[in-house]
Parts: structure tokens; C-alpha cells; sequence
């Protein structure tokens, strides 16, 4: 019994979100975060607003296809390419930051902390949000939102990438910050034509 704890506690990686202490038959002395990979936190709780300083997309996984020489934006460390992660040129817009995020709540389904609550409520109590999620608002002012989202590809395929967008007031209009990190291991990810088609795809649903 020993050793299947010892087991457990060196290659379970998992994240969870767990209405109390993580309990496994007879092992009482397992470290329920398991040296920190777990995050343990009230299910009935919503994620805070701002919780998460760090901007790097953790929730991406590793090995996924990298980003190409020639692709249109930049990555650094926080964003690698190696990880297909790219940081779009910022860009500006005519539409104001409360029609930007109305839209970008529609076209990407982000979820609100409110939304996230109700689901823990009605549908799931385990709900898991990813590591790294934000959603701050100010309206009239400024949006921050980050966190896995599902698109659908020029070729009508269904995939999910990690998704942040900052927008900030500009006069009547507002400046947009887009990064994302594709998450599909399909060869075709690593390709100039399909970042460009993703960039098209932000740009496009978040309007002129």
C-alpha cells in the first residue's frame, strides 16, 4: 500500500477542484495537493477576478506544433512558439470596449465568473476552470479575458486554442491585445495560411 501511494503521489497530474480535502483509502499521509500540482478550492466558490497574475497560457500543453518562421505576430518566452503560441500585432478598433467584449463573449463563449457560479450550481460543482483564467472588467474602460475557448476552423473543423484579449479605451474607439496558443497536434497547425486564418478569425469577430 505503500508503494501504490508513493505511486500516486509522484505521476498523478491532475487538476481538480474539490469541495474539501482529497481523500484516498489508505493513504493518510498523501499530500493532498499533491507537492503543490493541485489546487484545492471550494467548489461552491467562483474563481476572483484578477486571481491569477501570470500571463502565460499553463493550461497549454506541451508538444503541441509549433509556430512557423514566417507566421504574423511574435512570441517570447511567456509565449512560445515552440508551444504555438503567438502574440498578434495590437491592433485598434472604431467599436468601443464594451461592444468588443459583448462580441468576444458571443463569438468565443468565454465565461463569466457569474456564469461559472451557475454552472458549479446547476449543472456541475466541480466545474474546472483553467490555470490562468481571467476575466476582469471595467466597463467604459478596460476588459481582460483569458481562458480555453472552442472555434471552428476556415475548413469547417471543430478545434480549441487558449485565447487572451485585452482591451483598452482609446478615445471613442479601443485598442485590442491578442495572444493565443493553438492546442491541436494536427500537422496542418504548422503552417504560415493557418495562423493567418486564426488572426483573420480574431480580427473578424471582434469587428472594425
Amino acid at each position: 500500500m505503500n508503494h501504490f501511494c508513493r505511486s500516486i503521489g509522484q505521476y498523478l497530474q491532475v487538476a481538480v477542484l474539490v469541495g474539501g480535502a482529497l481523500s484516498i483509502a489508505g493513504c493518510s499521509n498523501l499530500d493532498p495537493t499533491l507537492g503543490g500540482m493541485l489546487k484545492i478550492q471550494s467548489a461552491g466558490d467562483a474563481p476572483k477576478v484578477g486571481a491569477t497574475a501570470s500571463t502565460t497560457p499553463v493550461s497549454v500543453p506541451a508538444g503541441v506544433v509549433s509556430v512557423p518562421d514566417g507566421a504574423p505576430g511574435t512570441s517570447n518566452a511567456a509565449w512560445p512558439a515552440a508551444r504555438g503560441c503567438r502574440m498578434m500585432t495590437d491592433f485598434t478598433t472604431h467599436a468601443d470596449v464594451d461592444t468588443l467584449y459583448a462580441r468576444a463573449m458571443k463569438s468565443f463563449n468565454f465565461k463569466s465568473p457569474d456564469q461559472i457560479a451557475v454552472i458549479r450550481k446547476t449543472v456541475d460543482r466541480l466545474y474546472v476552470v483553467d490555470d490562468g483564467y481571467k476575466h476582469e472588467k471595467q466597463a467604459g474602460a478596460y476588459y481582460h479575458l483569458a481562458q480555453s475557448v472552442n472555434y471552428v476552423r476556415a475548413s469547417g473543423m471543430s478545434d480549441a486554442m487558449w485565447l487572451d484579449l485585452e482591451f483598452s479605451k482609446n478615445g471613442a474607439g479601443a485598442d485590442v491585445s491578442a495572444k493565443y496558443c493553438t492546442t491541436s497536434r494536427d500537422p496542418q497547425v504548422g503552417t504560415v495560411s493557418f495562423h493567418q486564418s486564426v488572426q483573420k478569425l480574431i480580427r473578424d469577430s471582434l469587428g472594425k
